[in-house]
């Protein structure tokens, strides 16, 4: 076999395995479901800003920062789907 011939194998392969992963496992869904979408995209600004840090002093700081305010977005969503949870009596409902 030629080096060509086993670099075009290896990328037969490779996107045959892609392919199988990309049919079988399904797409990310955030399993918190009180998780709000602005704090879904506070906390894709933060895993961006943790990339960027490694080449800024100032993307640390900014990190930091948005690490503080993606945890109180979540727990400022949690408690209000916990309100949204209880009846007018105190009790906790059985629907969503």
């Amino acid at each position: 076999m030629t080096a060509s011939s086993i670099d075009e194998r290896t990328e037969q392969l490779s996107s045959a395995i892609r392919q199988a992963v990309n049919s079988s496992i399904p797409e990310w869904e955030h399993i918190k479901k009180w998780i709000t979408e602005a704090t879904l995209e506070k906390i894709q600004q933060k895993r961006q800003l943790k990339l960027a840090k490694e080449n800024s002093a100032t993307a640390g700081a900014k990190y930091k920062r948005k690490c503080n305010v993606v945890k109180a977005a979540i727990r400022q969503d949690k408690n209000e789907w916990l309100d949204k949870q209880m009846d007018t009596n105190g009790h906790w409902s059985h629907g969503s």
